[in-house]
């Protein structure tokens, strides 16, 4: 055994070792899933030796000795669902939002991986991290359709992570925007070099939505007031703002690393690039069934993960040639949703989708082919 499968070896066992060995996932082939058809521009291939498979649950990460059979879990709302909900890359590391745990830190430089929590996570939805000018911090909301409110109103709608010290603290509230405590941030968005964001209130049976834009938040630092300078504006203006881009708006690099699939494949993709506060939208029509996707766009590669595991990968060197993973598939009714990088293993995570329900959720870990990292 060479050194670098010793070294992917040693970082599969630290991974596995700080979560709790118990249950499995389901995965195997679905005879209709779609998949985004990929022309002869990029040698294809299957990675499943050394993969590690995990499920979330109340109690945290699980780890899973194969991929055959995850205890059941009832289905939720994905607002309320143990689900990866977004993923950044904060002080350098990978890191993934697991909705109602907290926040998975991903293993460098030989760490074990670290899951970050706060009391807060367990009653609300954790829906978006964002680099807010002042470090990252995470959305906060409680969807009143699926869980009632009780005790005191926690009117927190972004609480700042401090990753040196690895906690939480609660940053703005509904209060510091001027609006009533018990209003819900449900969006934030960032376009250009503003921020939108839509507030939900409900209150004796009736619902109003608020939106907002503005310009930055404020830093406490640097002694500037809490209260967020913004202004209002219609639903219109609002939609307008913060649908999603062309995809012959996105940026060269991703457009060509997915040259080869035929133009008229219709698909969504969700943008994160390394620097920005938040991630960016692309949509392509076509015929058919639109394909989902995330992407990621760094100093060093811009990869693509598709919902049923097809992985397409670029090194930044423009001599670098195009490499497509085939992850392991997944039954029919799960998807892959989201990736990090870290060092030479990919983290991706699936989940076991029907409409706006969540089932079974999870990560698969898998080491990267040589020359891919």
């Amino acid at each position: 055994m060479n050194n670098a499968r010793l070294a992917r070896t040693a970082t599969l066992l630290a991974i596995g070792s700080v979560f709790l060995l118990f249950g499995c996932s389901r995965t195997q082939e679905s005879p209709d899933r779609n998949e985004p058809q990929i022309e002869s521009a990029s040698k294809e291939e299957t990675v499943s030796s050394g993969a590690g498979w995990y499920y979330f649950s109340s109690a945290g990460i699980h780890a899973a000795p194969d991929p055959s059979a995850i205890p059941a879990a009832s289905f939720s709302a994905w607002t309320e669902a143990i689900r990866v909900s977004d993923v950044a890359i904060i002080d350098g590391v990978p890191t993934m939002l697991i909705n109602r745990l907290g926040l998975m830190e991903s293993p460098t430089g030989g760490t074990a991986p670290a899951l970050r929590t706060d009391p807060r996570f367990a009653g609300k939805t954790a829906a978006g991290l964002y680099d807010i000018g002042q470090g990252y911090a995470i959305r906060l909301y409680r969807n009143s359709f699926f869980s009632a409110q009780a005790g005191e109103i926690d009117a927190t709608c972004l609480m700042a992570f401090d990753a040196a010290n690895a906690s939480f603290a609660p940053v703005f509230s509904s209060e510091n925007f001027g609006l009533s405590p018990e209003a819900q941030c449900v969006a934030l968005d960032r376009v250009g070099s503003m921020w939108y964001a839509s507030f939900k209130l409900e209150s004796a049976g009736k619902v109003d939505f608020t939106y907002l834009e503005f310009a930055n938040f404020p830093d406490a630092a640097r002694g500037e007031s809490a209260s967020i300078s913004s202004r209002k504006i219609s639903v219109d203006v609002y939609q307008k703002s913060v649908a999603p881009f062309a995809w012959t708006d996105a940026p060269q690099n991703v457009q060509g690393l997915l040259s080869a699939i035929p133009p008229t494949t219709p698909f969504g993709l969700t943008l994160h690039t390394a620097g920005l506060p938040a991630p960016r939208h692309y949509t392509r029509a076509g015929d058919g069934t639109t394909l989902e996707a995330t992407a990621w766009q760094t100093d060093n590669s811009v990869s693509v993960l598709f919902s049923d595991g097809t992985f397409i990968w670029k090194l930044a060197a423009q001599d670098s040639p195009t490499r497509t993973i085939k992850l392991p598939p997944l039954s029919a009714g799960y998807a892959y949703t989201a990736y990090v990088i870290s060092g030479n293993f990919l983290l991706a995570s699936w989940e076991e989708q029907r409409f706006y329900e969540t089932g079974r959720a999870g990560l698969l870990v898998t080491p990267l082919p040589d020359g891919l990292y």
